[in-house]
Formats: structure tokens, sequence, C-alpha cells
């Protein structure tokens, strides 16, 4: 709260970036669009359960991602 109070941030334009579960789940009760960054610590399976609205095979493509608005990328 307060950084979004300090910063002025829009939930609904805001978009968590994580590669772990812990991560998705901190972004979807914020209400924070989510992008899963495949790593050595996200469980591909496990992730999906719990719904991240993107995947990203590496931080370059979440950045890509973000940009495009979501457009051309993997939703879940």
């Amino acid at each position: 709260n307060q950084a979004m109070q300090g910063y002025d941030i829009i939930l609904e334009d805001s978009w968590m970036v994580g590669d772990r579960r812990s991560d998705i789940l901190m972004g979807k009760e914020a209400g924070l669009i989510n992008i899963l960054v495949k790593s050595v610590y996200s469980d591909l399976e496990d992730e999906i359960d719990i719904g991240p609205v993107h995947i990203a095979e590496k931080l370059d493509d979440a950045v890509d991602i973000i940009l495009n608005n979501g457009k051309g990328s993997m939703r879940i």
C-alpha cells in the first residue's frame, strides 16, 4: 500500500514478473497482470494451477510482453 500511494501506482495497469509460485500468488492477490518467467525455481506444472496470465522463457521475453501489452504471448 505504501508503494501504491507513494508512487501513484495504478494496479489495473501494473504487472507482476516473477519466477516463483509466491510471486504469482502475490500478483494474483494484488489484482496484477502476472508473468511467470521460466527458471530453475519455477515448476511450470504447479504454476499453471495458480494461473499466471503470461509465460516468458526469459526476462527479456517478459519485457516484450509488457511492451506489447500482452499481444502475441501465451495466456493461461
